[in-house]
């Protein structure tokens, strides 16, 4: 991803003016990135489970907030009872950066959601280490289950066009002041508006 599109990390104001274009016209995409550094996250986690949306990306890292990473979140409903699946796009398991897969945990068990769980599913590595394309693989994923409405699509083939739209975005919010600027604007629609004219 890295060498391929030249994205190499994403801050957190980049990657939310890039949902605030894309939710509008992609309601499935929850749209406002998850960050669970520590239990101030747990507001925009519930708001996600109370939404209609049925993917969210999510960022955490360290105990210490280091080596902050990009992951997918999916509602998948098992008979009566729900999960959210964690889609990583490199690390397997849930050793590494286990703070966060601990945070989940005592969110579900505080605002006493006895009917979910948490899942974490292994894949394939899409992201070589190093490489700072986390966010752009979990927007890209969360694109690929929002168009086809399809959760099973998380693990498919990404459709050539999507990964093109994210450098697009990525271009476009490039530095943090820039998303910023955007995020600030009072009409932050007009951009939005004019892309949901778009047929994908």
């Amino acid at each position: 991803w890295h060498y391929r599109f030249n994205i190499n990390g994403m801050h957190d104001i980049q990657t939310n003016a890039i949902l605030s274009i894309l939710c509008p016209v992609f309601p499935n995409i929850f749209c406002k990135q998850i960050p669970l550094y520590n239990a101030r996250g747990f507001p925009k986690l519930r708001e996600f489970i109370e939404s209609n949306a049925i993917v969210a990306v999510c960022a955490w890292g360290t105990a210490k907030g280091r080596q902050p990473h990009e992951r997918l979140i999916l509602k998948r409903k098992y008979m009566e009872a729900w999960s959210l699946e964690i889609y990583d796009p490199w690390m397997q398991g849930t050793r590494k950066h286990n703070y966060g897969f601990q945070l989940i945990q005592k969110f579900l068990i505080k605002y006493h959601l006895s009917n979910w769980s948490m899942r974490k599913i292994d894949r394939p590595a899409e992201q070589a280490k190093g490489e700072g394309s986390c966010v752009a693989i979990s927007l890209t994923r969360a694109i690929t289950v929002a168009a086809s409405g399809q959760l099973d699509d998380v693990t498919g083939r990404i459709p050539e066009w999507i990964p093109v739209l994210i450098k697009m975005l990525a271009v476009k919010f490039n530095t943090r002041e820039k998303a910023r600027r955007f995020m600030d604007r009072s009409n932050t629609n007009s951009f939005t508006k004019e892309f949901g004219k778009l047929k994908f």
